[in-house]
């Protein structure tokens, strides 16, 4: 498979096409569709859906890179969102939460009207800074299309770095109790 290796073992992902013991990070979501009701995890949390639209394809026929990172945004809002502490809520307390750095590995292309199940996952989060991880899924298959992680911190309004756990307790709060429900699978 070239460049993106599914024979190389690059990323220690995925060799021989087969799911390495590394893979467990990015992909331990996907079992937790199987634990939930359908449309949810084993949290009961929605899973967030796309369908992937023309205007998101390429000459190819496939769906350009850029919007995997749409993706990607679009399902960390919708989980902030389930968690009580959507981008609105925390803007309306003067928190903001930029993208420090993205990063995203395809796997298997995803073509129009095709519709994909996008996992999140709160790797790491400590107050200042969050890390969230993301798988996506074909909805109908189960194919693993693409994996992917955003780095994020919190600031105040006028771009000063801002700890949430000195500061917004309840924000704070909201994050280190999802972070245990993920961690203790409920």
């Amino acid at each position: 498979r070239g460049e993106r290796g599914g024979d190389r073992e690059r990323s220690g992902r995925v060799k021989d096409g087969k799911k390495t013991e590394q893979a467990a990070p990015f992909l331990a979501a996907a079992a937790a569709v199987a634990g939930g009701r359908k449309g949810e995890n084993a949290m009961g949390r929605r899973i967030y859906e796309h369908r992937a639209q023309y205007y998101e394809t390429d000459q190819m026929g496939i769906i350009h890179h850029a919007n995997y990172l749409h993706w990607f945004e679009e399902a960390r809002i919708d989980l902030m969102d389930q968690m009580g502490m959507g981008y609105d809520v925390m803007e309306k307390q003067g928190i903001i939460s930029p993208v420090l750095s993205v990063h995203c590995e395809y796997k298997s292309m995803v073509r129009f009207g095709e519709t994909v199940q996008i996992l999140v996952h709160l790797k790491e989060y400590n107050g200042i800074r969050m890390t969230m991880e993301y798988t996506v899924l074909d909805k109908e298959s189960g194919q693993l299309r693409c994996v992917g992680e955003s780095r994020h911190c919190f600031l105040t309004r006028d771009g000063k770095p801002v700890s949430l756990k000195r500061n917004y307790i309840e924000m704070d709060r909201a994050f280190r109790e999802y972070t245990q429900q993920e961690e203790s699978g409920t």
